[in-house]
């Protein structure tokens, strides 16, 4: 017969206590429990800490939403004693804030319940810091077959600073030196004394006259010029008998030096006397006045 030993019980009954504490309450990834800090990744949605907080994400509205409206955390920690409740922590070091969750058992899901924020550590804040240095962007997460990125403003994007190249400004553009004013050559003359520079003399071209119609005759005696003929030369009607042919040449071409040739053309010696409404000649070649000389010029 085999007796019973008390202290046996005692012993069993203890093993049979523990046994459902033996088991980790974590159904997704348990092999992330008590590793410490996992750091999310901002590329890789099927990196560890991200496919664990994405499945649970799934199954629990409270932590859905939690994410959807705090964005989603730098790195977590998953912490289960020996004896107790698992407890998750949401870390975001650029607010040094952490969030705890645990779990909650209702009647048909499981929900994470967050709560906080608490303040961070100082002895985790400085790993914290530099997972969040390397991070560009938010955490990727694979929810329900899409990616999903939830934002917060807060969140810090370490991002190189990209300083625009500044171009060197071109080289000045040299002045244009002017050029000296070359003086003009003096010419001096075998006696030792300047001279100033002998000028051409000027040619006088005098404009060609063709033939005028009547209209155009009419119109210059109105306007007080003297009649002219078809080759160029003057007509001068005398309008005094007072008036000589001198008088006349000296009117038309401010000399009394074509008195000769003017005579001749006319047919008239030069001292001739001359008769009211008689047509004098100017040749044009010595003309300088066209217009008609008034009647009062005569002596």
């Amino acid at each position: 017969m085999i007796k019973s030993n008390p202290l046996f019980g005692a012993v069993v009954a203890l093993c049979l206590w523990l046994l459902p504490g033996c088991s980790s309450q974590v159904e997704n990834f348990p092999t992330l429990v008590n590793k410490g800090l996992l750091g999310l990744s901002t590329t890789n949605p099927y990196f560890g800490a991200n496919l664990f907080l994405a499945k649970e994400a799934e199954q629990s509205t409270y932590l859905f939403n939690f994410l959807k409206g705090r964005g989603g955390p730098t790195a977590i920690e998953l912490i289960e004693p020996t004896f107790g409740q698992v407890r998750l922590l949401m870390f975001y070091p650029s607010a040094r804030e952490v969030y705890t969750a645990e779990v909650q058992e209702l009647r048909y899901r499981r929900e994470w319940v967050p709560r906080g924020p608490y303040a961070i550590e100082r002895g985790d804040f400085r790993a914290l810091n530099e997972m969040e240095q390397a991070m560009n962007g938010e955490p990727v997460f694979l929810i329900w077959g899409k990616e999903h990125r939830f934002r917060f403003q807060n969140r810090k994007v370490h991002k190189k600073e990209l300083k625009p190249e500044i171009p060197e400004p071109p080289p000045p553009t040299p002045t244009p030196v002017p050029k000296p004013k070359s003086k003009p050559k003096v010419v001096v003359s075998k006696g030792g004394a300047d001279s100033a520079p002998k000028q051409s003399p000027k040619i006088e071209i005098k404009p060609q006259i063709g033939p005028l119609t009547s209209d155009q005759k009419a119109l210059l005696i109105a306007k007080g010029f003297a009649e002219r003929a078809d080759n160029g030369d003057l007509i001068h009607q005398v309008k005094s008998e007072t008036e000589n042919l001198e008088e006349i040449v000296k009117w038309y071409t401010g000399s009394a030096a074509a008195v000769e040739e003017t005579a001749t053309a006319n047919n008239l010696d030069a001292k001739s006397a001359l008769k009211t409404g008689q047509k004098i000649i100017i040749p044009a070649g010595h003309v300088k006045e066209s217009k008609a000389m008034p009647a009062n010029l005569a002596k």
